[in-house]
């Protein structure tokens, strides 16, 4: 019986140090004395059962890469100490034991990394950033049981998932530069990239990575605008360029009412009263100027006069690009509708 063996092996096995046990069984294992080839038996059984529990216990742990790094290099200790006498007496093959938990271990990263690239597809930025730092204190705890192959795969799989962390701030950056309209630029998927980054970020419970790349999205999509807001303020006030106001903001109030006026509910002024403003503007530049025209010579003095400045502020502000030609167009027909 087990509980015959002495204390002081029972105390070895309980602590899971083998250390010497191997010469001692053999020792036992050359014993003529009675009952000494039962007492092996029970020994080696009792050690097996040990290194069994111990397998047992990591594998129903490998999400914990710590525990199952701590088992393997236990069970690879025992297996320099009893694994020969273990396979010896087919109690237990330990070589090949730890060497499958050692694969599942790899096995689990892998799949980790399957899983964060699966979330890198669909842009989940709540699961991305929970597989990366899961991955991440996996790898630093197991890497020295990885292959360089598996452990390059994660620094790729890192590297993409800071991109698309990073991806907002560009897609901000476009999405003001169409709003100006100087240029078109792809800021496609911005609308869906705060709704992503604001579910992952305040979905209970909150991650803090998420919550400040988050707001820290937020506040500068905010003070872009706002800055955009005192530039069309500025044109129109110094240039007279209604019209190109005017299109910023009825886009901006499109963008707005599309969904993305909850992200920012406490913008510093309203697109929409802004447009109006300038809209009557327009019109009120528009009344004065055409009080004027009485004649054609007075047509080709106001307008052209009028329309020469404009050329000249436009080529200024914007170098003449194809923004400045459309909306000296735009102008030009909206000057010249219905005159003499």
């Amino acid at each position: 019986k087990r509980n015959d063996l002495d204390a002081s092996f029972r105390e070895q096995v309980g602590l899971f140090q083998f250390n010497g046990m191997a010469q001692r069984l053999r020792e036992l294992q050359r014993c003529t004395v009675p009952g000494a080839e039962n007492k092996l038996q029970i020994m080696i059984d009792c050690v097996a059962d040990s290194v069994k529990s111990k397998v047992t216990h990591a594998n129903n742990e490998i999400g914990c890469a710590g525990t199952v790094v701590r088992a393997i290099n236990q069970l690879l200790e025992a297996e320099r100490e009893v694994g020969d006498t273990l396979a010896e007496h087919r109690a237990f093959d330990l070589s090949h034991e730890t060497g499958k938990l050692t694969s599942r271990l790899v096995e689990h990263f892998d799949k980790l990394l399957v899983d964060l690239d699966s979330a890198l597809a669909v842009q989940d930025y709540r699961k991305m950033t929970a597989l990366r730092s899961a991955a991440q204190e996996y790898k630093d705890q197991a890497e020295g049981f990885m292959n360089e192959d598996i452990i390059q795969k994660f620094e790729v799989s890192s590297v993409r998932v800071d991109n698309a962390l990073h991806r907002v701030n560009a897609l901000i950056q476009a999405f003001i530069k169409n709003i100006r309209g100087e240029e078109h630029a792809d800021a496609s998927g911005l609308l869906e990239t705060l709704d992503s980054l604001k579910d992952g970020a305040y979905r209970e419970p909150c991650m803090p990575t998420l919550v400040q790349k988050y707001d820290g999205a937020i506040a500068c999509l905010g003070s872009e605008l706002v800055r955009l807001h005192r530039e069309l303020q500025a044109k129109i006030d110094k240039y007279g360029m209604h019209t190109i106001a005017i299109e910023a903001y009825r886009q901006l109030m499109g963008e707005m009412d599309s969904g993305l006026s909850k992200h920012l509910p406490a913008l510093d002024f309203n697109a929409s009263e802004e447009l109006r403003n300038v809209q009557e503007k327009e019109q009120a530049f528009i009344t004065t100027l055409r009080s004027r025209l009485k004649s054609k010579a007075c047509v080709d003095q106001e307008v052209c006069t009028y329309m020469d400045k404009m050329r000249s502020d436009l080529t200024s502000v914007f170098c003449w690009t194809p923004f400045g030609q459309r909306h000296y167009d735009a102008q030009v027909q909206m000057l010249t509708k219905d005159l003499v």
